[in-house]
């Protein structure tokens, strides 16, 4: 049940971090100005902080089930 939940958890971290990376190639191509650009480098951080924090919650459920 605990592996059910993370990996639905894990799911829903990954589809989250696929919108924000689109809306941020959205932003990107289909806006003009500064601003929209800056907006859209600041949505793909968020993005890639995300992608991170999954990715070091990945390594410490793995890392705690080998012990």
């Amino acid at each position: 049940m605990k592996r059910l939940a993370a990996l639905l958890i894990g799911l829903l971290i990954l589809g989250g971090l696929v919108c924000w990376a689109v809306f941020a190639w959205w932003h990107h191509t289909y806006t003009v100005g500064m601003d929209v650009n800056l907006k859209a480098i600041a949505v793909a951080g968020v993005a890639l902080l995300v992608l991170a924090s999954t990715v070091l919650a990945i390594v410490f459920l793995v890392r705690r089930r080998a012990r």
